[in-house]
This record gives C-alpha cells, structure tokens and sequence, in this order.
C-alpha cells in the first residue's frame, strides 16, 4: 500500500503542471485558498496534519460546473475547506496517465486523502452539499485519529 501511495503521490506531483481554480484561472484557485502545486499543498497538509481535498473536472462539463458553482461555494463546505483541508482543483484530462493510475472515468470526481497522501474516499460525479460535507467529516475523523496514534 506504502509503494502504491507514493507512486500516488509522485504521479501527482509530476503531472499537475496545469491548475485550475473554479473560476478558471490559476491565480484566483490561489487567492481563494486552492493550491496549484501539490508539493505544496502535501507538504503543507502534513505539516499541519490537514486532509486534502482534490476536485477534478473537466472544461465543458456540466455537471463539474454545477458544483463548482452549488457545492463547493456552500458556506458550510467553503468553512470546512477553509478550516480542515488543503484543497487542490485538477482539469482530469489534462492529466490522462493520472487519471488511469487512479481510474477516474467520470468527472467531477472528489478525492479525500489524509494528510500522508493516502485516498480514503473518491465520490464520482455531482456531490450536493449535505452529502460531501458528511463525507468530509468522516475523513476529518480519520485523519484524526490517524493524528493520535502517532
């Protein structure tokens, strides 16, 4: 499990050259707390032992698009973005050799991972808010516990 996580991990850091915030731009993803370079952002989730988010889509999709614009800008998953995870926004098929190693078909697809780098959860297509957020708390739990084990 070790290997495949940081071969996980590896993949991502070598083939996310091209982020993209909600709105579409690199800049804004930053200024709105999105990373867009996941060294960083697993570096900076181990150091602050925060689970990370990652939300992969596609242009011109419109699912990915809704929840984009429902989801992800409710208040209570704005909070506990902004409070609990380290966020990384991905355009999936710009990344194709990641998204078979992770055997993502479908788009928008929610990745949870602990702050390691490990994928405990992977939500395919549209997520409302009431169900990502209660998939968000389990996580959180997780990694907490992962947290007091150490």
């Amino acid at each position: 499990m070790i290997g495949r996580r940081q071969a996980i991990r590896s993949m991502l850091a070598a083939t996310l050259a091209s982020v993209v915030g909600i709105s579409g731009t690199a800049a804004a993803a930053e200024k709105s707390g999105w990373y867009s370079d996941i060294d960083a952002a697993l570096k900076v989730a181990a150091q602050q032992q925060r689970p990370v988010f990652v939300f992969i889509s596609m242009d011109g999709c419109h699912y990915c698009q809704k929840m984009a614009k429902t989801t992800l800008a409710d208040a209570t998953i704005q909070r506990a973005l902004g409070q609990a995870y380290v966020s990384v926004v991905i355009k999936g098929p710009e990344h194709p050799e990641l998204m078979n190693k992770l055997a993502i078909r479908s788009f928008p697809t929610t990745l949870l991972a602990t702050s390691d780098g490990q994928i405990v959860d992977q939500l395919k297509g549209y997520t409302d808010a009431a169900k990502l957020y209660e998939h968000m708390r389990a996580t959180w739990q997780q990694q907490q516990t992962r947290v007091a084990r150490r």
